[in-house]
């Protein structure tokens, strides 16, 4: 069975050399495009695509659901982005000039 790995990476190691001599590499592959890498141009032209085709497919009914799905949609994206904020903030290192043993806080719980 070793043999076989041996095999494969062998020829994995040929494709990519391929790949390379005829100037594919896989930076410029379609599979690693990234939502970030679209201007501003071509943004608005894709939204302005997709509203459009949904428009003219979509009755009034399945629109107003739809809308209503896309901010619900929207919210629990925030909730996430919210989230790993958070967890960064938590992770970042202490500075030096605090100490925590000696910290006198005084927290007003009057609701």
């Amino acid at each position: 069975m070793a043999k076989k790995r041996k095999k494969r990476e062998s020829t994995d190691k040929k494709s990519n050399k391929q790949s390379s001599k005829n100037g594919n590499s896989k930076k410029n592959s379609k599979d690693d495009i990234k939502f970030c890498d679209f201007s501003y141009a071509e943004l608005i032209v894709l939204a302005a695509t997709l509203s459009y085709s949904l428009a003219e497919e979509l009755d009034e009914d399945d629109l107003a659901m739809f809308l209503v799905f896309l901010g619900l949609l929207i919210s629990d994206i925030q909730v996430l982005i919210a989230q790993k904020a958070i967890k960064a903030k938590r992770q970042a290192p202490i500075t030096e000039g605090l100490d925590l043993e000696t910290a006198n806080i005084e927290l007003n719980l009057d609701l």
